[in-house]
C-alpha cells in the first residue's frame, strides 16, 4: 500500500464515515492494534497456558499533521472531547469491472472514537508540524466498533 494514495476522512459521530475528506493534512499514520485476547496461565501442572481470555481490544492510531487549519480544528476537538467518525482509506488498482460499492482494490481503517491527546507544536525538515493519538472504540450513537476493510477482486479470500 502506497501512504500517498491514502485519504483521510473525518466525520461527525451521528454522520457518515467516508465522506468528509481531509485533504493537504495528514503526513504519517501509525495504527496499533491489541486484539484483547490474553492467555491466562493457572496453576494446574502445565508449563503453557490454560485458557485465553477476551478483554476489550485497544485501536490507537498515531498520526502527524501538517500544522495547518485543519489540524488545529482536530486539536479543538480534543479539547472539546467530542466522538468523531474517522477513516483511512488506501486505494490501489483499478477493478477489471467496478463493482456496485468499490472502483478500487482497496484497505480501510473505520474508527469511531475520540482524539486522545495532541503534542505541542513540532517540527520535522524545517516545517511545523504537530502529533496526535485517536483512540478507536466502539460508539452507540454511531452503532460502530473499529473496523478493518480488505476490499480484492477475489469472491473469497483462500
Amino acid at each position: 500500500m502506497l501512504f500517498g494514495k491514502t485519504k483521510l476522512y473525518i466525520d461527525a459521530i451521528s454522520g457518515t464515515i467516508g465522506t468528509t475528506q481531509i485533504s493537504s493534512t495528514l503526513l504519517s499514520a501509525t495504527v496499533n492494534v491489541q486484539t484483547g485476547i490474553r492467555e491466562v496461565y493457572s496453576a494446574d501442572g502445565n508449563l503453557y497456558f490454560t485458557f485465553t481470555k477476551q478483554v476489550a481490544p485497544e485501536v490507537l492510531l498515531n498520526v502527524t499533521f501538517e500544522h495547518n487549519s485543519t489540524s488545529i480544528a482536530q486539536k479543538d476537538i480534543w479539547i472539546a472531547e467530542t466522538a468523531k467518525l474517522l477513516q483511512l482509506k488506501c486505494e490501489g488498482s483499478a477493478f477489471t469491472t467496478a463493482g456496485t460499492t468499490y472502483t478500487y482494490k482497496s484497505f480501510l481503517i473505520n474508527l469511531p472514537g475520540k482524539w486522545e491527546s495532541f503534542d505541542k507544536i513540532g517540527e520535522q525538515d524545517g516545517n511545523d508540524i504537530i502529533a496526535g493519538v485517536f483512540r478507536g472504540r466502539y460508539n452507540s450513537t454511531a452503532d460502530l466498533a473499529p473496523q478493518f476493510i480488505t476490499v480484492n477482486d477475489l469472491a473469497s479470500v483462500p
